[in-house]
């Protein structure tokens, strides 16, 4: 037949990719209009802008819908480059890329087939073996998916915070007045004391463990061996030594005496 997992599998994933990433670019181009609608129907309405969810300042709510709109059409335009890289595919390169076992014009004709079958513009790979080994393409698309992932995800939260509520919601709260401390942002205070604190702690942490283990925070498999063959210090006691009562520091003495005193000597010391 021609065929090989190394290449069909490869084709077929491309193809499910496109017909999901159509529908998810359809989806966000539906979502990012909506947004559109409701900027422009929350033109008059006026809310607090927060930063670290303190007061900023004044700002309206189509000024937030608008951003939503714009960061979904961006990453909509960034699906569609994402989808144009996997047009490209092996079929027809068998198991290495080189075609082996296959038609000379299995290739072209496969991909032909295909591309009227799905309705998709597929293009046969210029190098097939090039194309059997590399899946760039797949990780484009996977980081794609992701940075649409965290912008859903950073709208979702917003507009949780701005449904809170009823009756305590975070746009009925009333801060106590206090003074302000920065020039741009009237009516708001210092940051987050506890999240400075933290911080801090954080930083003093990471240069405690730089000083101890170089830049990583980790010692190094060198400084373990070192650690390892240090030699452990030797307890010295530094209690007093007790003072021999003055008879037997006599004999003390006399006893050192014998060494240097002749048999004899030491005799007649003996009966004494």
């Amino acid at each position: 037949m021609g065929q090989s997992t190394n290449d069909v599998y490869p084709t077929a994933v491309k193809v499910a990719v496109q017909f999901a990433l159509r529908r998810l670019h359809t989806s966000m181009r539906e979502l990012a209009t909506g947004f559109a609608a409701k900027a422009d129907e929350f033109a008059d309405v006026v809310k607090m802008g927060r930063t670290q969810l303190q007061d900023a300042v004044p700002m309206t709510l189509d000024h937030e819908f608008g951003t939503y709109e714009i960061m979904l059409g961006e990453d909509a335009d960034r699906l569609l480059e994402a989808a144009a890289l996997i047009h490209e595919i092996n079929l027809g390169g068998t198991a290495i890329g080189t075609g082996l076992n296959a038609h000379s014009r299995y290739a072209e004709l496969a991909c032909r087939h295909l591309r009227d079958t799905a309705g998709i513009p597929l293009t046969t790979a210029v190098d097939l073996v090039e194309a059997t080994q590399d899946v760039g393409s797949f990780v484009q698309v996977s980081g794609v998916l992701e940075r649409t992932a965290v912008k859903l995800s950073k709208i979702c939260n917003d507009l949780r915070l701005l449904s809170s509520g009823p009756a305590g919601g975070i746009l009925r709260d009333q801060p106590s007045p206090r003074p302000s401390r920065i020039v741009d942002h009237p009516g708001k205070g210092q940051p987050g004391h506890s999240r400075g604190r933290q911080s801090g702690r954080l930083r003093g942490d990471r240069q405690r463990r730089h000083r101890l283990h170089g830049r990583g925070g980790r010692p190094t498999s060198a400084q373990r061996v070192r650690a390892d063959h240090r030699p452990q210090p030797v307890p010295v006691d530094h209690s007093p030594r007790p003072r021999l009562p003055h008879a037997r520091r006599a004999v003390h003495h006399r006893d050192h005496r014998q060494h240097r005193l002749p048999s004899a000597d030491r005799r007649a010391l003996h009966s004494q």
